[in-house]
């Protein structure tokens, strides 16, 4: 476990599997009360979903999104906008005042007359490709009065080189975007110490997000994102610490923990005593243990 320099920690799992809860409630405190391990900031060109959104995201213009250089490139809600794309040709040639919702008709009923047969080709195309993209544009259609701005997200270069030789944490859903930031920092010589941590799903994620819903096809998008351990490794990664979670509790790996103090001793035996207020891995007084299979959590409310 090498603790003696700067840490990246990336943080991967699905919408609801308490990345956000274990950051803001127990991650390690400086000595002035503020992270020990900052989160670096993402820019995106989805609007802003207003209250804590404001302070998470950089908010920018689609325009300067793609001109600005970044360390991580996600297309989020990708499949939706692709299909908008791809699809305003054939929705422009619908008689005035069909039903939105014609492209499932079509599924049902066959080829109406006044689409042609090149349309209708690449209609039963993507309805029938998989049950994922039909779906998909089966939501697409139904929601297309909505807004479907791209959401797109990137971590600029400049954010991460504020951290050049100090700690941050990246928190990303999926791996394969934890993957972008590992080949940055080893491409570009950062020095840092990479630590993986796995957020399993559970079973209600959605429900546990649902009070911040506040897009179009938030929800669909949400669906789209999987964090798996499969997952994982089609990225060419392996987590070093795999966190759970229910409706009510988060279940973290007492190895994880040791970790994080094991980083705030050196801490303060680097600054000579300039960090001694700092504090570890926050956990409740009096905590016990839960041994699962041969390894022990600490469990906390959430």
């Amino acid at each position: 476990m090498n603790i003696y320099g700067p840490q990246a920690i990336l943080s991967s799992g699905e919408s609801g599997s308490g990345k956000d809860h274990v950051y803001d409630h127990m991650f390690p405190l400086n000595a002035n009360g503020g992270p020990l391990i900052p989160k670096v900031k993402s820019m995106t060109a989805r609007p802003s979903r207003g209250g804590a959104d404001n302070d998470k995201y950089i908010f920018v213009s689609e325009e300067e999104f793609y001109a600005t250089p970044k360390a991580t490139e996600l297309f989020v809600n990708e499949p939706f906008w692709i299909v908008q794309e791809r699809t305003r040709g054939i929705l422009a040639a619908a008689p005035t005042g069909h039903s939105i919702t014609w492209a499932i008709d079509i599924e049902k009923n066959g080829k109406p007359a006044w689409l042609s047969n090149s349309h209708f080709d690449a209609i039963t195309a993507m309805l029938n490709n998989s049950e994922g993209t039909a779906k998909l544009f089966k939501e697409f259609v139904v929601n297309l009065l909505s807004d479907n701005k791209k959401w797109l997200y990137g971590v600029p270069v400049s954010e991460v080189e504020k951290y050049k030789n100090d700690h941050f944490e990246y928190n990303v859903n999926e791996p394969k975007y934890a993957a972008q930031m590992v080949r940055y920092l080893e491409q570009n010589n950062y020095p840092h110490a990479i630590k993986l941590l796995h957020y399993q799903k559970p079973k209600n994620n959605l429900d546990i997000v649902a009070t911040r819903i506040g897009m179009a096809n938030d929800i669909a998008v949400r669906e789209m994102n999987t964090a798996t351990l499969q997952d994982y490794w089609d990225s060419g990664l392996s987590p070093d610490f795999q966190l759970m979670s229910s409706a009510d509790k988060v279940f973290i790996p007492k190895d994880m923990v040791d970790y994080f103090n094991s980083i705030v001793h050196y801490e303060i035996y680097k600054s000579l005593g300039a960090a001694v207020g700092a504090q570890g891995f926050r956990l409740p007084a009096g905590l016990s243990l839960v041994n699962m299979s041969g390894r022990e959590f600490y469990t906390k409310q959430r």
